[in-house]
């Protein structure tokens, strides 16, 4: 019995997941991929929040996505690095950092978007506890990041 619900699941987690790429690759500019992937994630995929966020200034890039690389990595360097992606609880100082302030985040999904010109992360928020835990399995969201990299590579021009 467990299995066939871990079966239904990842085949809801198949099905979110190729319509969000189905939907990204229609996406004309860097600006409505954003918009998609965060409206998305927030409604089909049921995160609290979604973000955005990027390292470095590019004229394609909508105002307000660019966070100072030097100020993240004091901020939550501990748990994001540009390889790995992290699920786990989120301090208050994070939270209010790449969500807002007074956002009421305390679990969070922090994954690298692997993109040369415009290096970026994919923030996912919880408000709940023991949403995404350590044991998240979050190997549909690595295949999202690779796509969102290849698409923002794609319209970045």
């Amino acid at each position: 019995l467990e299995l066939i619900e871990i079966a239904k699941n990842n085949e809801g987690i198949f099905i979110k997941t190729r319509d969000l790429i189905l939907d990204l690759i229609l996406c004309k500019n860097i600006t409505e991929i954003i918009s998609l992937t965060e409206r998305e994630f927030q409604g089909k995929f049921n995160s609290d929040i979604c973000k955005i966020l990027f390292f470095k200034e590019n004229i394609n890039l909508p105002k307000g996505r660019v966070i100072d690389p030097k100020v993240a990595h004091k901020v939550v360097g501990g748990k994001y690095n540009t390889k790995d992606i992290y699920c786990g609880p989120a301090s208050k100082t994070e939270s209010d950092y790449l969500f807002r302030k007074k956002s009421g985040i305390v679990e969070c999904v922090l994954i690298p978007i692997k993109c040369p010109d415009c290096p970026g992360l994919l923030a996912l928020g919880s408000k709940s506890s023991g949403v995404y835990s350590e044991d998240y399995d979050s190997m549909f969201l690595e295949f999202v990041s690779q796509v969102l990299a290849n698409l923002i590579e794609r319209n970045n021009f």
